[in-house]
């Protein structure tokens, strides 16, 4: 049920009054946009999604999702990434898959209103160095966090999508991370792709799209 949290003067000279109504998650309300007109420099807006706009830009909120656990399944996505969108960070941790399935975990992109996850034409290497031993894959089905995989290879690290191009729906990708069987490794990964329309969805896969997680956590944070 949402209510009147508060009702007041805000102000800058002789600026507006404003009231904000927050739902019970605390939230805006849609419809009950937060808007501050001052008569000096003070002009802008808090909307309904939490979008802070003003007279010389916006200020973006940073969004965290719904952790995810990777004990089953072939794939984990996070849908409904809002347009503003310009860098999503994705944290991995403690990652596995199923027993003798080998196939190397990447990181696709989706668009439209119910995703349609993009998979050709990404650009970008997926790397693994163990001891004194490097590796370095091309992948073109999604952006990878390693080179290689083995059963049980525990794999922990962070992503970042960034945007390069609004127009061409560019978005570079690197990959740090670490990861052990035993002898431990560092990996990496980067790449970009342009996308045949705005970013909606990211999600973790395979590179076959049939192995399965057997451990680990996921979740991202967007601003």
């Amino acid at each position: 049920m949402a209510a009147i949290l508060k009702t007041g003067i805000v102000q800058e000279n002789s600026s507006s009054v404003a009231n904000l109504t927050l739902d019970s998650s605390g939230n805006v309300t849609a419809g009950n946009n937060l808007t501050v007109t001052g008569t000096s420099t003070l002009t802008g807006a808090i909307t309904s999604s939490g979008l802070v706009t003003g007279a010389t830009g916006a200020l973006y909120p940073i969004v965290q999702g719904s952790v995810a656990n990777l004990t089953s399944g072939v794939a984990a996505g996070f849908t409904n990434i809002p347009s503003w969108v310009k860098r999503i960070t994705i944290s991995i941790s403690n990652l596995t898959s199923a027993a003798t399935q080998t196939s190397v975990n990447i990181i696709q992109l989706g668009t439209g209103a119910t995703p349609t996850y993009t998979n050709t034409g990404y650009l970008g290497n997926g790397g693994s160095f163990v001891a004194t031993t490097s590796n370095s894959i091309a992948f073109t089905t999604g952006f990878a966090i390693s080179a290689t995989n083995a059963a049980n290879f525990i794999k922990s690290g962070i992503a970042t999508l960034t945007l390069v191009d609004s127009a061409t729906n560019t978005w570079s990708f690197a990959f740090t991370g670490s990861g052990s069987t035993g002898s431990t490794a560092n990996l990496v990964g980067s790449g970009y792709i342009a996308l045949a329309g705005a970013l909606t969805a990211v999600q973790l896969t395979t590179v076959n799209g049939t192995d399965t997680f057997a451990t680990g956590k996921i979740n991202i944070l967007y601003e």
